[in-house]
C-alpha cells in the first residue's frame, strides 16, 4: 500500500476536495493550531486509491487566464445595494438560478457561535444569510456532495466560493455540468476562524450577554470597514455595536492562512465563470459610477457566465 502525500500543510487551502472524495471516510479536516482546517487521513481506513491526490488543486492548479470582459457595474435596486457589500450583482445572479428552480451555495454565519459555514439556500429568505462579506474562512462541509447531487438530478446550481474553494469543487466534479454557474470572489486571503472565533468570544465578555446578529460592512457606506454585532440581553433587549479592529487585523494580514501567501488559484485560474468583488478605484477609473453605495467589479471568465450575466444586465448599471 503506498503512502498518500497531499499538499504540505503550509500550501493546504483548507479546500476539502480531498474529504469530500473519499468514499472510505479516510480524510478528516481538523484545524491545526492556527485554527485553519487540514486534511489528516486515517491510515487503518485509506485504501491508497489516490483520489484524494487527483482532486487537490494545489496539486494541480489550474492555468491562468485572460478575462472575456470586465465591467463596473452597480443594482439599479438601491435596496438591494443597501444589504449588499458593494454593488449586489451576486444577489442579481443568484435570484436567476433561484427563479429558475436551482440552489445556490456560499457562506454563511451559523448562530450561536457565527462560525462561517457554507450552505445551500433555496429562496430570498435563505439569499440573505449569504449577502455580505464574511472576511474569514468558511467551512465548506459536505457542500460539494450536495452540489454534485443537485447538478445530477438537472437543478441549476450556482456556487460561491473563494477561488481556491471553487478550484477544489472544479476537481472534485471532474466533469462540466451545463446547469452550473461557478462564481469565486476576488480575495485578499483568509483570516483564522480560531482568532474569529476568539474575537467574538471576547465582544460577548465584555458585554455580559450573547451575540444575536454579526454583519460585515452593510447597511452602511460600502468604504466604513467595520463588524456590526447586535447583543441580546436577558431582557431581550437588543442593541448593537461597531468593531472596526477586525479590519486591522484583516487588512495588515496579521492570521492569514499561509497558504494565501502563495495562492495557487490566482491569475483567474480557479475556474469561475463570473469572478465578482468591489470595485475599488472606481472613482480614479470611472467617477461617474462612483456613490456611497457601492459599485462591484465583475469579471467575466467564460462564455457561460457572460450569457448568465446578458440576463440581469438589465438590472444593472454597468
Amino acid at each position: 500500500m503506498r503512502e498518500i502525500k497531499l499538499s504540505s500543510s503550509e500550501k493546504c487551502c483548507g479546500c476539502a476536495a480531498c474529504y469530500s472524495i473519499c468514499s472510505v471516510r479516510a480524510v478528516s479536516m481538523l484545524p491545526d493550531m492556527e485554527g485553519f482546517l487540514q486534511p489528516n487521513i486515517n491510515k487503518n481506513l485509506c485504501s491508497s486509491c489516490g483520489k484524494c491526490e487527483q482532486v487537490c488543486p494545489v496539486l494541480h492548479p489550474g492555468e491562468p487566464r485572460e478575462p472575456l470582459a470586465v465591467y463596473a457595474a452597480k443594482a439599479k435596486d438601491d435596496e438591494l445595494r443597501r444589504i449588499s457589500s458593494s454593488g449586489g450583482v451576486f444577489s442579481l445572479l443568484a435570484r436567476k438560478i433561484l427563479d429558475e428552480g436551482g440552489v445556490v451555495f456560499g457562506a454563511a454565519y451559523e448562530p450561536p457561535t457565527f462560525k462561517v459555514i457554507h450552505k445551500a439556500v433555496f429562496d430570498e429568505k435563505g439569499l440573505d444569510e449569504l449577502r455580505g462579506s464574511k472576511y474569514v474562512q468558511s467551512e465548506i462541509g459536505d457542500t460539494y456532495k450536495e452540489a454534485k447531487q443537485y447538478l445530477e438530478s438537472g437543478r441549476k446550481v450556482l456556487f460561491s466560493g473563494c477561488p481556491c474553494q471553487i478550484a477544489g469543487l472544479k476537481r472534485f466534479l471532474w466533469e462540466d455540468y451545463d446547469n452550473l454557474l461557478l462564481v469565486d470572489v476576488i480575495c485578499h486571503g483568509v483570516p483564522s476562524p480560531k482568532v474569529w472565533q476568539v474575537f467574538l468570544g471576547a465582544q460577548e465578555k465584555s458585554e455580559g450577554c450573547l451575540l444575536k446578529t454579526v454583519k460585515a460592512r452593510r447597511e452602511c457606506n460600502w468604504r466604513d470597514f467595520s463588524i456590526e454585532i447586535e447583543f441580546e440581553k436577558q431582557n431581550r433587549d437588543l442593541y448593537s455595536r461597531k468593531f472596526p479592529i477586525w479590519y486591522s487585523v484583516f487588512f495588515k494580514e496579521l492570521c492569514a492562512r499561509l497558504s494565501c501567501y502563495q495562492c495557487s488559484a490566482r491569475n483567474i485560474s480557479s475556474g469561475s465563470d463570473v469572478s465578482i468583488g468591489d470595485f475599488w478605484g472606481i472613482e480614479n477609473v470611472l467617477p461617474s459610477m462612483e456613490d456611497s453605495k457601492g459599485v462591484s467589479v465583475i469579471v467575466i471568465n467564460t462564455t457561460k457566465g457572460q450569457r448568465t450575466f446578458d440576463f440581469v444586465k438589465q438590472n444593472v448599471s454597468l
